[in-house]
């Protein structure tokens, strides 16, 4: 695997020990229609000799002092399914995870989705769906399977959509709270004592910086072209960071090292007792005492804190509300009672214009009169 250092740093962590992008990934070459050893599209692992084929794009990204390798798929000329079992990605019960999508630009416009990304600890796979718009068996087993949590922000969002694009795959889309298998990284946040209670939801970009981690978030990559077949080098990039990074946020909240042999089973462990948290507040009020009863006793404890000033935010919203309706219906009832005066006085002024007008007509026709 060629890799190209960067000229910053002597060892080549460009980004250092805080995270981002520690190599270039000279090794993708997005052109090219060859699999992997064994025919399946999966890219040599990082001690092979064997150079990746170029129908696959593999790169090295550093996240905080670890590594994690990419590995990118096209669905219509790669076994998906045998390249994530032999990742091991099949084997992991919490997997960072994220998508794409073409962006639109005109109201009601709406693109399937494109891109899928899932990611361990050290391994990540960038999915790119394909003409044919069908998931692969694999991926749609991790995607359906409530016993493998799906980790990110807005993750449920993620899912739902899902659902939408692939009802043929996936089935239709869980109302309310069906939904499961996903851990909110915002809501893991303040559960694990990271953040404040009762603060806004964070989205990945904070949390990333939260632990010097670095992400691109450039509105060139946002608003790229996700439908291309194949991707560009930065595309990828971009796309294996969000859900790579996710997935190292978690370990980091939960007290996860990523460089111990098994960190991916650990991770899996500490984060089953938030799963199905979130993804916004009220969801979790509805929930009651059965997510509080699976969450340790010091995440409990920030639970009842949250739910607390949750309740409190929703009372002060109601009296607001109330408040705001009682003016507006007291301002209407003034209407009312302003408005038939006003209507009368208007009335009676040309009640009143009209006599005179009849008053005058006659008096200038009894004139006429005389003067014959």
């Amino acid at each position: 695997m060629k890799r190209k250092m960067d000229s910053s740093s002597p060892s080549g962590g460009g980004q250092g020990a805080g995270g981002g992008i520690e190599r270039k990934m000279e090794g993708f070459s997005p052109s090219g229609g060859g699999q992997g050893a064994g025919g399946d599209g999966v890219t040599p692992g990082p001690h092979s000799n064997q150079r990746p084929p170029k129908a696959e794009d593999a790169g090295l990204l550093a996240v905080g002092n670890s590594e994690v390798f990419v590995h990118y798929f096209r669905a219509d000329c790669c076994n998906v399914d045998a390249a994530l079992q032999r990742l091991g990605l099949t084997q992991c019960a919490a997997l960072g995870f994220d998508l794409e999508v073409r962006p639109s630009f005109q109201k009601g416009q709406h693109h399937r989705t494109n891109v899928i990304q899932i990611s361990s600890l050290t391994q990540c796979a960038v999915i790119t769906i394909g003409s044919s718009g069908k998931l692969s068996p694999t991926l749609r087993r991790i995607l359906a399977d409530s016993a493998v949590l799906k980790i990110g922000c807005g993750v449920r969002a993620d899912l739902e959509r899902l659902h939408l694009d692939f009802p043929a795959c996936l089935g239709p889309a869980p109302q309310g709270d069906a939904l499961v298998g996903y851990l909110d990284l915002s809501l893991l946040w303040r559960l694990t004592g990271s953040g404040q209670v009762g603060e806004d939801d964070r989205g990945l970009k904070f949390l990333a910086a939260a632990f010097d981690f670095v992400i691109d978030k450039s509105k060139k990559l946002t608003l790229s072209r996700w439908d291309a077949n194949p991707l560009s080098a930065a595309q990828i990039k971009y796309a294996a960071l969000d859900a790579a990074i996710g997935a190292h946020i978690a370990a980091r909240l939960l007290g996860v090292n990523p460089a111990l042999l098994g960190s991916d089973g650990e991770l899996s462990r500490r984060a089953v007792p938030y799963s199905h948290a979130g993804p916004s507040m009220s969801a979790v009020a509805r929930q009651g005492t059965a997510l509080a009863l699976r969450l340790p006793a010091e995440a409990r404890m920030r639970l009842e804190r949250e739910l607390e000033s949750f309740a409190a935010l929703t009372e002060r919203k109601k009296e607001r509300n109330a408040a705001k309706t009682s003016s507006k219906s007291s301002a209407r009832q003034e209407q009312r009672q302003v408005q038939p005066s006003g209507i009368n006085a208007g009335k009676k002024k040309k009640k009143k214009s009209n006599k005179n007008g009849k008053a005058k007509a006659r008096a200038l026709a009894a004139g006429g009169q005389q003067g014959q």
